[in-house]
């Protein structure tokens, strides 16, 4: 379901999906500096906890919103963070 004035998920910037998308940034970045690659969706989901599929909504959202890039079907392989926005708490 799309919000049809703005075109994204319906929801997309409710307040309680707000603390999941920052812990899923979060986790991006300290997971790469740790590391040296970014992670995977399973890695991500064992990190923030929730369900697979509920961090890969948060993942599609954060894609539309600009804060991370990959291809469909390639999030472990082409998983990277852009450079809008790296202050967190400014995410809206």
């Amino acid at each position: 379901m799309t919000d049809r004035k703005r075109g994204r998920p319906k929801g997309a910037y409710a307040p309680e999906g707000l603390k999941a998308r920052r812990e899923i940034l979060v986790a991006i970045d300290s997971y790469q500096r740790t590391h040296g690659y970014y992670p995977t969706t399973p890695a991500l989901q064992k990190i923030v906890g929730g369900s697979f599929s509920r961090v890969q909504w948060h993942l599609r959202t954060l894609r539309e919103m600009g804060y991370v890039t990959y291809e469909d079907g390639k999030i472990a392989q082409t998983l990277r963070r852009t450079g809008k926005d790296r202050k967190l708490e400014r995410l809206r």
